[in-house]
């Protein structure tokens, strides 16, 4: 598994990539330091698309959050996971899944699961829905093996660098003019 540097890509090129991505879905990863606009990047292209971003913290979730409550049924059980996941499950939607170098490794292995087989216990994805990623870290930060299937992009924020229209990006490439 590689450990060495990626290359760090502009907001700008983010955008185009991450569009691609969700228009041949194909998880992200996004990968960057704190504050370097990967939510605002999300929040963005999916509103460009017209989908609704969905955003669970995977720092504050527990395994059974993702994977589903068990619920009794008279013929056996349900396993029901979050609303917000249950939501990109009834209608086209982007799951964006923050925080993830955050979370412990058992919610890791859960939303795993649900980045690569778009199932969240006995739930399964909308097929208009997107999975995108986000990790909070070093250049270098290695998830699982698995992980690598997925398409990673990295952020760079520049100093003392803020966007004109207010997005809370340090640097998205718009205009405060709509460009």
């Amino acid at each position: 598994m590689p450990t060495d540097t990626y290359p760090i890509v502009s907001f700008t090129a983010a955008r185009a990539a991450l569009g691609d991505a969700l228009d041949a879905d194909i998880p992200m990863l996004l990968i960057g330091s704190p504050g370097v606009g990967k939510s605002a990047l999300v929040e963005e292209v999916a509103a460009a698309r017209k989908l609704p971003a969905r955003v669970l913290l995977g720092s504050t979730v527990d395994p059974t959050d993702i994977g589903g409550l068990p619920v009794p049924r008279r013929d056996g059980v349900d396993r029901l996971p979050l609303r917000l996941i249950r939501d990109c499950a009834d209608a086209p939607g982007v799951l964006f899944l923050d925080e993830l170098s955050c979370a412990p490794p058992s919610v890791q292995a859960a939303l795993l699961r649900l980045i690569l087989e778009r199932c969240a216990g006995d739930v399964r994805l909308h097929v208009g829905s997107r999975v995108v990623a986000a990790a909070a870290g070093v250049r270098t930060y290695s998830p699982s093996p698995a992980a690598w299937r997925t398409w990673l992009n990295f952020l760079r924020a520049k100093a003392a660098s803020a966007c004109a229209t207010g997005c809370g990006a340090a640097r998205c490439g718009r205009s405060a003019g709509g460009g």
